[in-house]
């Protein structure tokens, strides 16, 4: 299945949506950790649970950032691969004109 730029365009900005609410929940499920009524070793286990998650996003966002260069190469292959065949075009029609 071939995809637009403009379609993964679309995904990379739902990837990006995900990983920003992805960032606020952790912050809020470090704030309820934090000020709920624990154990130290319930708290610390925890936020050691939600380190981990944080560390799998982490990577996410690596992926991520790996799609938005990917995204970006194909733009500007598409315009490399457009100016030469314009080129080509116009070198044709002289050669044929001549």
């Amino acid at each position: 299945m071939d995809k637009s730029i403009e379609e993964l365009e679309k995904d990379l900005d739902t990837m990006n949506e995900i990983f920003r609410k992805y960032v606020r929940l952790s912050l809020t499920y470090e704030e309820q950790i934090n000020n709920a009524d624990l154990s130290d070793d319930q708290r610390k286990e925890l936020l050691d649970k939600l380190s981990r998650e944080n560390e799998k996003v982490q990577k996410a966002k690596l992926q991520i950032e790996k799609f938005e260069r990917t995204i970006q190469s194909l733009k500007d292959g598409t315009i490399k691969m457009k100016t030469t065949v314009r080129e080509m075009d116009k070198s044709e029609y002289l050669v044929a004109y001549n």
